[in-house]
C-alpha cells in the first residue's frame, strides 16, 4: 500500500527520476484533476509535454490556470476517457473532488457512501477516438498514467487501437478499494496488458517490484500503484 498525495511518499517522484533519463517526448495523464501529477512529471522530465484528461468542472478550470505556467507543454482536455461515447453522470465528492466517481455503484463502498451531494454531466469518448482526431500531435506516445476512480479498466477498452499502434513503454495504473464494487481485478487489467509485465511503484528500497498478477495475494483491494511495462523494454538501475 502507498496511499499519500506526497509522490515522494508513492514513490512516484522516485520512479521519474529514475526515468528522466529517457527523454519522454510525450505523457498522457487521464484523471489529471487539479494537475499535481502533470506538474510533478513536468518538473521531473523538462523535455517532456502532458496531454492531460479531467472531466470535472471545476478541477479542470484549475487545470487551465496551472497550464499557463507550461506553455506549449502542458495541454488540458476537459474530457472523460471510457468505453463509450455518450453524456454521463459524475458524482462529486462532497468534500475531495479526487473521490469523485461515475459509477454509481460506488455509492456502496463506505469511503463515499453519502459523500455525493450533487452531479455533473460530463462528456465522455474513447481515448481512441481522441487520438484519430488528433493524430497530428501524436507521433509517439511514450507513457500513460490512468487514475479515474473506478474506471481504469474502461479507459484501456476505448484504448485498444492506441496501445497497438503507440505501443507506450509504460503505463501507470492506479488501483483502489473500487474494483471490489466495479468487478474488477489486477488481473482483469493485465490481460488487456498481456506484452507488458507488472511491476508495483514503492516508497522505499527499489522503486519497483515485479508481481505476478495472477497470485491472489497481489489482487488485493487496498490503494496501490503499479507501472506495467512493455516487455520491449530493458529495464536498468531500477
Amino acid at each position: 500500500m502507498n496511499h499519500s498525495a506526497d509522490f515522494r511518499l508513492t514513490g512516484e517522484r522516485r520512479l521519474f527520476k529514475k526515468l528522466s533519463n529517457l527523454n519522454f517526448e510525450i505523457i498522457i495523464d487521464i484523471g489529471a484533476n487539479k494537475g499535481d501529477w502533470a506538474e510533478m512529471v513536468l518538473s521531473e522530465a523538462p523535455l517532456s509535454k502532458v496531454y492531460a484528461f479531467e472531466p470535472q468542472k471545476s478541477e479542470f478550470d484549475k487545470l487551465v490556470k496551472l497550464s499557463k505556467n507550461y506553455e506549449n507543454r502542458l495541454f488540458p482536455y476537459n474530457l472523460a476517457l471510457g468505453d463509450v461515447e455518450s453524456n454521463i453522470e459524475m458524482h462529486i465528492h462532497d468534500t475531495s473532488s479526487e473521490l469523485s466517481y461515475i459509477d454509481n455503484k460506488l455509492n456502496q463502498l463506505p469511503l463515499l457512501t453519502g459523500k455525493s451531494s450533487t452531479s455533473e454531466s460530463i462528456k465522455m469518448t474513447l481515448f481512441d477516438t481522441f487520438i484519430e482526431s488528433n493524430e497530428d500531435k501524436f507521433n509517439v506516445i511514450n507513457f500513460i498514467k490512468i487514475d479515474t476512480e473506478g474506471y481504469e479498466y474502461e479507459v484501456l477498452l476505448g484504448s485498444i487501437k492506441t496501445l497497438s499502434k503507440y505501443k507506450p513503454d509504460f503505463i501507470q495504473i492506479e488501483m483502489n478499494w473500487h474494483a471490489l464494487f466495479r468487478n474488477n481485478s489486477l488481473l482483469k487489467i493485465s490481460m488487456q496488458l498481456s506484452t507488458y509485465r507488472c511491476f508495483q511503484i514503492l516508497p522505499f528500497g527499489d522503486v519497483l517490484y515485479e508481481i505476478d498478477p495472477r497470485d491472489p495475494v497481489r489482487n488485493f483491494y487496498q490503494l496501490s500503484i503499479f507501472l506495467f511495462i512493455h516487455k520491449d523494454v530493458t529495464l536498468q538501475n531500477f
